[in-house]
């Protein structure tokens, strides 16, 4: 059930970000660089240091040193609703990097205020850990 759910989001944000791609300045409206993580578990790498790009269309591209300390790209799509001083997002697409698949899905729901973003990580897997990353990202 977990697996079909994944492969459709992936599926899903694969799409919008193709999709998205195709209509993209070739500037994004927010950069971003990925900073420290904390893990629900330890074993994992704690420092992650990344960059990514936000278009205004919503298209999602970044690369960052991920948990199992290997170099990590994704692409996805990313949804906005600033709500006051915090601004929300949903990110979802795929990640490489991973041992345990391929491309691993991504769903990330976070919150930022000013230029800090704070980013929720799910498990996925029962050897993996929830995690919590933070970021420094601009608007452009």
């Amino acid at each position: 059930m977990l697996r079909r759910l994944c492969r459709s989001v992936l599926a899903l944000a694969c799409f919008l970000a193709a999709t998205a791609w195709a209509s993209s300045p070739l500037i994004p409206q927010t950069i971003g660089l990925h900073g420290v993580t904390w893990h629900s578990r330890a074993g994992f790498c704690n420092v992650n240091p990344g960059a990514y790009g936000i278009w205004s269309n919503g298209l999602t591209v970044g690369t960052y040193r991920n948990s199992e300390c290997r170099q990590s790209a994704y692409l996805g799509h990313t949804w906005h609703a600033d709500t006051g001083p915090v601004r929300w997002a949903l990110t979802g697409g795929g990640v490489t990097g991973y041992q345990a698949m391929a491309v691993t899905p991504m769903l990330l729901p976070s919150a930022g205020v000013g230029p800090v973003r704070l980013f929720y990580i799910p498990r996925l897997r029962k050897t993996g850990a929830h995690a919590f990353h933070v970021a420094l990202e601009w608007r452009l």
